[in-house]
């Protein structure tokens, strides 16, 4: 599913978390693969697609830096 700003609880259950651009086709980063002993089936499988402007590299280090501090977080 695509989210343009994905809430803290959303980017902390998700399976995966890719960061995309729509007008640079084939550019993708991968953030989060999937959570450390998850068991997760098709149906299940939560992907969180996240639209980025690929070059600007200063906002996909503030999705990575917010992806990464939303999974830590005890709260979510």
């Amino acid at each position: 599913m695509v989210y343009h700003n994905p809430t803290n609880a959303v980017l902390s259950a998700a399976e995966m978390v890719m960061l995309f651009d729509l007008n640079v086709p084939g550019w993708k980063e991968v953030v989060v693969s999937r959570k450390a002993g998850a068991t997760v089936s098709a149906a299940t499988l939560s992907v969180i697609n996240i639209p980025v402007d690929s070059k600007d590299s200063r906002s996909v280090q503030r999705w990575r830096d917010r992806i990464a501090e939303a999974r830590m977080s005890p709260s979510c």
